[in-house]
C-alpha cells in the first residue's frame, strides 16, 4: 500500500509540472504525446486501484462497524489526481492544435521504417477491433496536420494497413 501512496504522490508531483510546461509552451509537449498520454494512463490505474482497493476494504469494515468514513477521504493524492488529469484534459482540448502540428512535425521528421515499427509496436499492446480504422484515422490526421509528409506518405499503403492489423491476435 505503501508503494502505491508513494506513486501516487510522484504522478501528483509530475502532472503539476506538466501542467505549468503546458500552460507556458503548449508546442513543447508535441513531440511528448504519447509520454503525456502514458502519464494520464499511469494517474488512471492509480486512481482506479485506490478506489477498487478501499471498496473492499470498506465492505470488510462496514460489517464489523455501522458507520464507516470512506478512506478515500484521507487519501488527498486521490483526490489531486483526479483534478490534475481533469486538467490536463481540458489544456490537452484547449491546445489540440498547437500539440497537434507540433507532434505531426516530430512523426513527419521520422524515417518511414521507424515509424512503421513504432505503429506496429503500439499495435501489438493495445489490440481493440477497429485497430485498422483508427491505424487509418492517425495517418489521415497526420497527412492533414502536415501537407509535405515526406516519403511516410508514399511508403505507408494499404498493404502496410493490412499486414499491421493481420499481425494482430483475433480477439
Amino acid at each position: 500500500m505503501a508503494v502505491h501512496k508513494k506513486r501516487r504522490a510522484l504522478i501528483k508531483s509530475e502532472l503539476s509540472s506538466l501542467i505549468s510546461l503546458f500552460k507556458d509552451s503548449p508546442g513543447l509537449l508535441g513531440p511528448k504525446t504519447e509520454a503525456v498520454l502514458a502519464l494520464g494512463s499511469f494517474a488512471n490505474y492509480e486512481v482506479m486501484w485506490s478506489v477498487s482497493h478501499h471498496v473492499h476494504l470498506l465492505s470488510k469494515d462496514a460489517a464489523k462497524k455501522a458507520s464507516v468514513q470512506h478512506p478515500l477521504v484521507d487519501d488527498s493524492d486521490v483526490i489531486d489526481l483526479i483534478g490534475l488529469v481533469g486538467e490536463v484534459i481540458h489544456l490537452l482540448r484547449t491546445y489540440r492544435d498547437t500539440v497537434a502540428f507540433y507532434h505531426a512535425s516530430f512523426i513527419a521528421d521520422l524515417s518511414s521504417e521507424d515509424l512503421i515499427s513504432r505503429l506496429r509496436e503500439y499495435a501489438s499492446r493495445v489490440v481493440t477491433p477497429n485497430l485498422a480504422d483508427a491505424y487509418d484515422s492517425m495517418v489521415n490526421t497526420l497527412k492533414l496536420c502536415k501537407e509535405e509528409f515526406g516519403d511516410i506518405s508514399l511508403q505507408v499503403t494499404s498493404t502496410e494497413r493490412w499486414s499491421l492489423s493481420s499481425s494482430l491476435p483475433s480477439g
